[in-house]
């Protein structure tokens, strides 16, 4: 179940990137000849308005088919701002999209102001699962040292290394004791479990849309962040999460609550329309960059490098997908 939860919630962030190319070609009465949702062979095809819409197998990826783009006999007949508008609008909606999902959680569910010592989500094959430990379980002690709130719990688990610690959990108002030994994961100390939280903060309709503005600046920025030291080499790819291990990471956050799952969904919609917009060849940035060429450079001269410019463009972006999804399954294998 939480396999197919996670294949359709992105499945969704995609469909929503494709919709904002669709919807501003089509506004601007731009032929689309076809709405792609996944990749590899169709398996439900369904003519509309001039426009065929498919599933294909792969649910990873889509497209959305502009002849008039592609034909580059027929570019004059788009406007430059047009063009523009159209692969402009794949990001904005992701944020736009995810923007919505913040503010739905905030305004009714509200934020959580402390974290408390009970367990909420334990990682399936994780040290705690290992151990015996359960969702449900409220930690009472580590190595001897009272545990009475979250925080207490965090600083507690930071001062063990590969080294077995004895936990004690309230479970059904009896004790339980188990050994657990911690893994080291970005520098932490972890041992597989998601912890609740107490005394949600509720906010106002406007306040709501406030603060859901501020966590999508906020993931933005972190988004960013995280390119930067990938290029600069501060951080290595196989700290990098590809197709594999983003599926993985969606279906753990489907069994953390509602809450997390489209907080989770609404981070990875951030995240795309952020990549997408990153002047490379083949994303939607790269066709950008060669829009903005084209009132520099002879349209030939730019019709002629484009082709080459993205396929290149694409084939790197393959080789790279397969290189971090090697990283993803070598990390699902040592779980």
């Amino acid at each position: 179940m939480g396999l197919f939860l996670a294949l359709l919630g992105i499945s969704i962030i995609v469909l929503v990137h494709e919709l904002g190319h669709f919807l501003t070609a089509k506004s601007a009465g731009i032929k689309v000849s076809e709405f792609s949702i996944g990749m590899g062979k169709s398996f439900f095809q369904k003519e509309f308005n001039g426009t065929i819409f498919s599933l294909r197998i792969f649910p990873l990826g889509g497209y959305v088919r502009i002849p008039d783009l592609e034909d580059k006999t027929h570019n004059a007949t788009i406007s430059f701002l047009n063009r523009f508008k159209i692969l402009l609008a794949g990001s904005i909606n992701n944020l736009l999209f995810a923007w919505l999902l913040f503010f739905l959680i905030v305004f009714i569910s509200g934020i959580p102001t402390k974290v408390s010592n009970n367990i909420s989500g334990v990682s399936q094959g994780g040290p705690a699962q290992t151990a015996g430990i359960q969702k449900g379980d409220v930690v009472s002690s580590i190595d001897g040292k009272s545990i009475v709130s979250g925080e207490e719990l965090i600083l507690a688990l930071s001062g063990f290394k590969n080294k077995e610690i004895h936990v004690v959990v309230q479970r059904d108002n009896k004790e339980h004791s188990f050994l657990v030994k911690p893994i080291e994961k970005s520098g932490r100390s972890i041992i597989g479990i998601t912890l609740g939280t107490e005394n949600e903060k509720s906010f106002s309709f406007f306040g709501s849309v406030s603060y859901s503005l501020e966590q999508c600046v906020k993931i933005v920025a972190m988004t960013y962040r995280g390119l930067y030291l990938l290029i600069s080499n501060q951080i290595g790819v196989e700290q990098v999460y590809g197709p594999v291990g983003i599926i993985n990471l969606t279906s753990q956050a489907t069994a953390q609550g509602v809450a997390y799952f489209l907080s989770f969904m609404a981070m990875l919609s951030i995240n795309l329309a952020v990549i997408n917009l990153f002047p490379f060849p083949a994303l939607d940035g790269g066709r950008i960059v060669v829009l903005f060429l084209g009132l520099i450079l002879k349209e030939k001269m730019i019709n002629k490098f484009e082709y080459h410019f993205h396929l290149l463009g694409f084939i790197i972006l393959i080789l790279f997908v397969i290189y971090i999804s090697y990283f993803d399954i070598h990390k699902l294998l040592l779980k």
